[in-house]
């Protein structure tokens, strides 16, 4: 197969386009490329993953460049503003931009997923960089002079290719935009009355710098008191300001200038002292409002500020308090601000029609038990509750502040729990015999509790679909079996050094009857790996016949593992494989890829994602020989590029594959001991 020949595979049919910025693509050219989609909708260019990241930003600008447009997309990220001249001018049907940092594609996919390994350092699976720090050549401006339009000289500052104000004038058909380090004018660009206004409908914007707000929020100010709203079509606004300082007059710019909002959020800012309250006055109809990471002002925490929104904001139905640092007005300050005043936030005997809470807070905030309490009393028609809650309240103590839930929270649909510390020393948690049935319940994800959960799994085991359990310090005896017949998301993971036994045992006990099981997730985040049973997979595979995505982390797979996969009969659908982890694989050879490698690829068609990791690599070609030395002397350099280099090889003689990673153990050896 040609290098290119796996463009013209499924050009056809493809509506969905993801490449990464390499030499290839650049040498090829991108017009070409999507020349041979002539139904493509969605394009995504990422910088490549195997090189330097300013040699990755490099490439991604000089392809950026080479973009002229395309006259169906709809969809377009990237994270070069080089993109921007010509999804302007050459995308009459494009709906979404998004330009992020240099840090690859966002997932959305969780905020619960852990962040740190116990007793590991970082191991280089990613890296950051921003694209407004790189430094580029004079002649990355001399190639095209113009883009098929008449503004290549406009376009060439990078204020201009981030300035929101101009692209809305000239792209009004937009209705999505996501933007790093944008740019705004302080005044209204003169459009011509025949002009469409922007229906543009969700907004993010990222690394505002202080003048860039001030422009917005003037930019906002100015339509609005000219009674033609600027984002009169916008829903959702979401700004993260690295640590800006939100003027009080913000929420009234946003009010006239985003009659129609629904939904805001703000990360990493610092609200004024009368911000809240200028929020509930001025954006009274809002339905989401979100807080992530920011400080503000207000008198007496968590519960007083959810009391105070939902007295204020009757149409509100989402809440989102993420880590937020509350300060204390000195009580000579509360006269001017009545809102901080002792009384604030008190409603007597009251409800209401929230449907979404999450409350994620730092040990000196954590919402305390009376707060968990309140939380279940007021708000009856909750459908998704996350929240940080004391330990107390998975034992028999604390056990108590749920009884109402089965009452009063019978409509709740996604259930996130996160424990403090256990902190009565000297004496086991004790379960308790109280079920807390919840009769529409079909998620269920608990961090760090002090014993198994059954309390919240037992009674809604016929209901749940996804199931997470992080960081429990139980192992269930080999007796222990869980009937979950309609689970389809699987997800344990430990963190000490019994998390291989931990997550062997819930795993075991919690697959023995769940024949709907479509993805499992088992990560051992500890330095070491442990062996799998060798039944683990023909019991898995038995157990769970429509296992999709199954993802092992830290545990060496047997050796007959790919050879018994290799099997059209069993998991026909999977789609992503990855067994991670040092010596997770026991080695690469010829006759390991002629037996169990090419076999178990060439069963699975539908595989896109596979990952694992050797312990030994000797395939010809790719032998580890460790001879690069780096400053300090130790020679690994070689090692890591070979991997790399390997991950390719698999990737291009099977082609259906998207995402192909491989990595061992970095030998570090130093100069000296290499010489005895």
């Amino acid at each position: 197969m040609s290098k290119y020949q796996g463009y013209q595979l499924c050009a056809v049919l493809g509506e969905t386009l993801s490449l990464e910025a390499t030499i290839s693509v650049l040498d090829y050219t991108l017009p070409r490329i999507l020349s041979g989609y002539p139904r493509l909708e969605r394009l995504i260019i990422e910088p490549s993953r195997y090189i330097d990241t300013i040699d990755a930003a490099y490439l991604l600008t000089k392809v950026a460049q080479q973009f002229r447009g395309h006259p169906t997309l709809r969809y377009l990220f990237c994270s070069s503003d080089w993109i921007v001249p010509g999804a302007v001018e050459g995308c009459p049907r494009l709906e979404v931009l998004i330009v992020p940092s240099l840090r690859g594609k966002e997932e959305e996919e969780e905020e619960e997923e852990p962040q740190a390994v116990s007793g590991m350092e970082e191991d280089g699976r990613g890296s950051s960089m921003d694209t407004m720090d790189v430094e580029y050549p004079d002649d990355l401006h001399e190639n095209e002079r113009r883009i098929g339009g008449r503004h290549w000289e406009i376009w060439r500052g990078s204020g201009m290719r981030r300035n929101l104000t101009w692209i809305m004038k000239h792209k009004p058909t937009l209705t999505h935009i996501e933007m790093n380090k944008p740019t705004f004018w302080n005044r209204i660009p003169k459009v011509a009355p025949i002009s469409p206004l922007p229906i543009l409908k969700h907004l993010k914007l990222s690394d505002i710098c202080s003048w860039a707000l001030v422009n917005f929020l003037d930019f906002l100010r100015q339509s609005g008191q000219r009674e033609q709203p600027a984002l009169r079509h916008l829903i959702t606004l979401s700004l993260d300001l690295d640590w800006l300082i939100v003027p009080t007059n913000a929420y009234e710019a946003i009010s006239l200038g985003c009659p129609n909002l629904q939904s805001l959020t703000f990360i990493y800012a610092n609200l004024t002292p009368a911000g809240v309250e200028a929020i509930a006055t001025h954006l009274p109809r809002l339905k989401c409002l979100v807080m992530d990471k920011c400080d503000m002002w207000f008198y007496h925490g968590w519960m007083s500020l959810v009391r105070y929104l939902c007295s204020r904001m009757k149409e509100l139905e989402k809440v989102g308090l993420e880590k937020c640092s509350f300060r204390e007005l000195p009580l000579t300050m509360q006269v001017r601000f009545p809102v901080y005043s002792t009384r604030a936030g008190t409603m007597g005997w009251w409800t209401h029609s929230l449907r979404s809470l999450k409350l994620y807070a730092n040990d000196e905030y954590r919402p305390s038990t009376a707060d968990l309490e309140e939380v279940v009393e007021r708000f009856p028609q909750l459908q998704e509750l996350k929240l940080e809650v004391p330990a107390e309240t998975f034992t028999k103590d604390g056990i108590a502040v749920w009884g109402p839930a089965a009452v009063n929270l019978h409509g709740l649909k996604k259930l996130v729990l996160r424990s403090g510390k256990y902190e009565s020393y000297g004496t086991e948690p004790v379960a308790s015999n109280t079920p807390l049935h919840l009769p529409n319940l079909q998620t269920v994800s608990i961090w760090s509790c002090p014993i198994f959960p059954f309390n919240f799994i037992l009674p809604n085991a016929s209901n749940l679909t996804t199931l997470k359990l992080n960081f429990l310090p139980t192992i269930l005896p080999d007796t222990t079996f869980i009937s979950l017949p309609n689970l389809r998301y699987l997800a344990v993971r430990g963190i000490t050094v019994l998390a291989h036994p931990i997550c062997l045992s819930i795993v075991n006990a919690l697959t023995a009857d769940s024949p709907k099981l479509e993805v499992l997730i088992m990560e051992a985040l500890h330095r070491d790996c442990a062996n799998l049973p060798s039944a683990f997979f023909p019991r898995l595979v038995e157990k769970c016949p429509k296992l999709r995505v199954i993802r092992l982390d830290r545990f060496i797979t047997p050796r007959s593992t790919l050879t018994l996969l290799a099997n059209a009969t069993i998991w026909p659908n999977l789609a992503s494989f990855h067994v991670w982890g040092q010596s997770a694989i026991h080695g690469a050879t010829i006759e390991w890829e002629q037996t169990s490698l090419c076999p178990f690829l060439q069963t699975h068609r539908l595989l896109r994602s596979f990952h694992v990791g050797l312990h030994t690599l000797e395939v010809p070609g790719f032998e580890l020989e460790g001879r690069c030395t780096d400053e300090h002397g130790y020679c690994h350099a070689r090692n890591v590029v070979t991997y790399a280099s390997y991950a390719r090889s698999i990737k291009s003689r099977w082609w259906w594959l998207e995402d192909v990673v491989v990595h061992g153990p970095i030998k570090r050896q130093s100069v000296a001991d290499s010489l005895l």
